[in-house]
């Protein structure tokens, strides 16, 4: 395992050679947006968000709710290094090179199940780490999430596997953490996911001997780790309303964006956008080892059938019961649903525009065609072994061809001050917030009507501010924050210290425009605003996160001391 692991760390150097030869970071569709969340993340948990749901800085100190829709598992691993003062842009580096590191040693725990020898599943290795989805996602897509998830579909595939077998406490607690991790990984990921291992778990139900303790295994593992990452996945589910993503161009257009079959069999790995229609600059390319591995098994399979009728049962029932079968028809699926002949079952099946490009399903494509590589490998045929690694070299010369168009670099500063979205079709805006003219912001409220002065402002941040305000006459004040759920403000009649804190009500209008604004009578108030998990979807959330945490240390400390 250890060469392995070395020869995984001399590819992942090389594939990412442009990040540690250049100062910065390749310029990608995502790239620098990922930074300025990093950012965001680190100021939102300094100004006392937990979790962190509102970004302060984004959209000139307007803030925006990102983190409440979009996976955060990378901004978590992103806080220490920011405690640290590691600059964004190395956060970034490090970030893809351990999660790759992580990939393969999962690619080799979980094809050791299928093959003891070392050259099929070094072939794998290379395989995993040269398939043009994940280069393309690193030098032109930039997308930090799906690297990260990329790098755990091992991990959840071994833990399938494993846990036909009967678990100790410990491979329980690592499956659930690496499940809960893939959960927090990438939003898109975790819906394939879904349906991918629907299938998959059915399949393992229906060939495992011991099916009761499999499931029994398996259930504890999901539920956990569903429990574990409800504090994100409930409010982005349940507050999704709130905000314009149903009505972004991605989630309305996807059936425009299928790739063709002479774009997978290969096109030139290139900076490039996925544009309506079958015209694109991107690449989709899924290299030739999946073709080529397809053919192989096809022509086995097909060699066989010609022969005695007994031999082409023995090969159909072995497919039925091997893995080889179940990973085959992933691919197979894989395939046909990034194909425009798909769009049938993306219509009936809802749910699949949330997947926004059919072309996602290539890396998914990638990690089930390693199982069929090994298998082929196996067989130990000299025509076939050739065959294979004379692909793989020439895939992998392809690939190394790749080169970034460009490079940035900034101070953190600029990240941290941040002035966009960070999303490319700022999907998540409240449908309330209007306002555009962000430029005007300075970290004070202002009158909007009426006659009123702030005579002190104790503090101010992105999440929290404090301040004391006399009004002469009914007045509404505006706050140069946009609005989300969970801001609240609570007003305090300073003249009759006896009074406590009560909550106004916000209002809004074709002039406030969706930021945070309430009306006050005449009198000498202290305001403090700040922002809230109070909302029913956080709390249940926040709760389950707590709970299961409890349960399972609970569980483990009563299998240590035999309680």
């Amino acid at each position: 395992m250890k060469r392995l692991l070395f020869v995984a760390i001399i590819l992942i150097l090389s594939f990412t050679r442009s990040f540690w030869q250049n100062e910065g970071i390749p310029y990608t569709h995502d790239g620098e947006n990922h930074l300025a969340r990093f950012a965001n993340f680190k100021v939102a948990l300094k100004e006392g968000q937990l979790p962190p749901r509102f970004a302060p800085n984004l959209l000139n100190h307007y803030g925006y709710p990102v983190f409440n829709y979009n996976y955060p598992l990378a901004n978590i691993i992103s806080a220490p290094f920011s405690v640290l003062k590691f600059h964004y842009e190395l956060t970034f580096k490090l970030i893809i090179f351990f999660a790759l590191l992580l990939g393969s040693l999962g690619v080799i725990r979980w094809l050791t199940q299928y093959s003891s020898k070392k050259l099929p599943i070094l072939a794998a290795l290379i395989a995993y780490l040269s398939g043009p989805p994940l280069i393309s996602a690193l030098l032109f897509r930039g997308n930090i999430g799906e690297i990260l998830a990329y790098s755990l579909w091992p991990w959840l595939f071994f833990s399938i596997t494993e846990a036909t077998n009967k678990l100790s406490s410990k491979r329980i607690l690592m499956f659930i953490f690496v499940w809960t991790a893939f959960l927090l990984s990438h939003n898109i990921s975790v819906f394939i996911a879904a349906f991918v291992f629907l299938i998959y778990g059915v399949w393992q139900l229906l060939v495992t001997k011991e099916r009761r303790r499999f499931a029994s295994q398996i259930a504890t593992i999901i539920i956990a780790s569903i429990g574990l990452s409800l504090w994100f996945w409930l409010p982005a589910i349940a507050e999704m309303k709130e905000v314009v993503v149903s009505q972004a161009a991605n989630q309305r257009e996807y059936l425009l964006h299928f790739p063709t079959l002479k774009q997978l069999l290969y096109s030139p790995l290139t900076f490039g956008y996925s544009y309506p229609g079958p015209v694109d600059t991107l690449s989709f390319w899924l290299g030739w080892t999946i073709p080529f591995s397809l053919l192989l098994v096809s022509a086995i399979f097909l060699a066989n059938s010609f022969s005695k009728q007994d031999k082409f049962k023995k090969i159909l029932n072995y497919f039925r019961s091997h893995p080889l079968g179940i990973y085959v028809l992933l691919l197979l699926l894989s395939l046909f649903l990034q194909l425009e002949i798909s769009s049938t079952i993306w219509q009936l099946l809802p749910n699949f525009r949330l997947i926004q490009f059919p072309w996602r399903f290539g890396m998914l494509s990638t990690i089930v065609s390693l199982p069929v590589l090994v298998w082929l490998l196996q067989k130990n045929r000299q025509l076939i072994t050739c065959g294979i690694w004379l692909v793989l070299f020439v895939q992998l010369f392809l690939v190394f061809q790749a080169h970034p168009i460009d490079y940035v670099t900034k101070q953190k500063s600029e990240y941290d001050l941040h002035g966009g979205t960070t999303s490319t079709q700022n999907e998540n805006v409240p449908f309330t917030f209007r306002y555009l003219l962000i430029a005007d912001w300075q970290p004070s409220p202002s009158v909007f009507s009426g006659e009123a002065e702030i005579t002190k402002l104790e503090y101010w941040n992105g999440s929290d501010r404090l301040y004391r305000v006399n009004v002469v006459t009914p007045t509404v004040l505006v706050e140069p924050t946009m609005y989300f759920l969970g801001w609240e403000t609570q007003i305090r009649n300073v003249v009759t210290s006896s009074d406590s804190f009560k909550n106004v009500t916000y209002i809004d209008s074709d002039e406030i425009q969706g930021r945070i604004a309430y009306r006050l009578e005449p009198g000498i108030y202290q305001v403090h605003t700040r922002f809230t998990q109070n909302t029913p979807a956080r709390h249940i959330g926040n709760a389950s996160f707590v709970i299961t945490g409890i349960a399972l240390s609970g569980l483990l400390l009563a299998r240590k001391y035999r309680l």
